[in-house]
């Protein structure tokens, strides 16, 4: 059992979690695993091994940070059982209790377990005889080829029962495809909150393999596709807004955004509240006092929240390929929603965004407006105004590159 400082209770109580402690890890370490616990989590949850231990957490919470800190011998676990424990660690970091060692064990056993995942999906598409490749969503070119991607997709979702005829298939890559979409809840919940953890999996997506492989995956286990959203999270940075029609711009800082969509519903609540639009160009603006509380994730009664969650730009966004010499734009050089801030394009190093009236209006729903996921702190503020004349520096650069590129 892990060494653990325990909290200033009775000898007796120290002793009941000690053993429920033990009993609880001793029952993940355990390999013998039913069928019927592959395809039924609940069974995990109400072992008497696991259920007794959460029981006495939830009436003696003085216990919880180190039955927290216990959690880190996840790497350890047989992948199954494991996966949730991993999901049981972001249960218990959503309600605030979380330990900087644990979550670093879930990530390490996170990626570990791809490497499982991989293999139970490589052998199944041999015993399928299909290229795993041919099953992303990429690969359905016209109709006849994505019905036999679907059917495929379909198959291999209920291979439960053929498992047995695949000889080459480990026993704990088995357990990893089953336990994938729990222990990636768990997952998604601690790379949310920490950029540590963020920044420990990019290190490990070397040729953005991890990307290609939750794409893949999602088609099975929907949370993993979320993973990616969290690696291309703009974490912090800087970006000029100027409008070549009005000649005004604005510096922002911005930090946490996982889409451009979100971006633009941020920067508009920003400007408004600057009274910035109109020198901007913008159109009428709709402001929605409890859509901003969304998109910034602060709470909001259950009775207030809203039916629909939309947010309508009033602003067309562009990069700063697309400014014509009249100060028309490029409708092909529009900078889309479901894009990611580090596609912009920089000039001389800085990230410009071009913005006037919207030529195409565009609205985006309650996904872009309210983020990936609720521990991620989303944030555009506006630093300053910008002279008049350092908009013309801009503006005058971006001419002459634009002229060099055409030329």
């Amino acid at each position: 059992m892990p060494n653990i400082n325990f909290s200033d209770n009775s000898p007796d109580v120290k002793r009941q979690f000690a053993r429920h402690l033990q009993t609880f890890l001793a029952y993940c370490y355990r390999t013998d695993l039913s069928p019927e616990e592959l395809e039924q989590p609940n069974l995990f949850f109400n072992a008497p091994q696991v259920k007794n231990l959460l029981s006495f957490g939830a009436e003696n919470q003085d216990f919880l940070p180190p039955l927290v800190a216990a959690l880190a011998e996840i790497k350890e676990m047989p992948a199954y059982r494991a996966s949730l424990v991993g999901y049981l660690i972001g249960l218990y970091a959503e309600n605030g209790l979380s330990n900087p060692k644990t979550d670093m064990a879930l990530a390490e056993f996170y990626l570990q377990n791809t490497e499982q995942v991989s293999e139970y999906l490589w052998q199944a598409c041999r015993y399928l005889g299909v290229e795993p490749a041919n099953l992303a969503a990429s690969a359905g070119v016209d109709e006849q080829t994505e019905e036999r991607r679907q059917a495929l997709i379909e198959r291999l979702r209920n291979l439960t029962s053929e498992l047995s005829e695949i000889p080459q298939m480990p026993e704990q890559a088995i357990q990893a495809w089953h336990g994938l979409s729990p222990l990636s809840f768990g997952m998604m919940s601690r790379l949310a909150a920490s950029q540590d953890l963020r920044d420990f999996f990019r290190q490990h997506n070397d040729g953005e393999w991890l990307h290609g492989l939750c794409s893949l995956l999602s088609e099975w286990h929907e949370a993993v596709g979320f993973i990616p959203y969290m690696l291309d999270l703009q974490e912090e940075d800087t970006a000029l807004v100027l409008s070549p029609s009005t000649r005004q711009g604005v510096e922002v800082q911005l930090r946490q955004l996982d889409s451009n969509n979100l971006f633009f519903t941020l920067l508009q609540f920003a400007l408004y509240h600057q009274n910035l639009l109109e020198a901007l160009g913008a159109a009428e603006f709709n402001y929605q006092p409890l859509i901003e509380k969304l998109a910034l994730h602060e709470p909001i009664p259950p009775e207030e929240y809203p039916e629909h969650i939309y947010e309508q730009g009033c602003l067309g966004y562009y990069n700063w390929q697309a400014l014509r010499p009249d100060s028309s734009f490029d409708e092909m050089q529009a900078v889309w929603g479901e894009g990611v801030f580090q596609e912009i394009p920089q000039l001389n190093g800085r990230t410009l965004l071009l913005v006037g009236r919207p030529q195409i209006q565009r609205s985006w729903g309650g996904a872009f407006v309210t983020g990936t996921h609720i521990n991620l702190q989303p944030q555009v503020q506006i630093l300053r105004l910008l002279p008049e004349a350092e908009v013309q520096q801009w503006l005058d650069a971006i001419a002459a590159e634009n002229n060099n590129n055409n030329e």
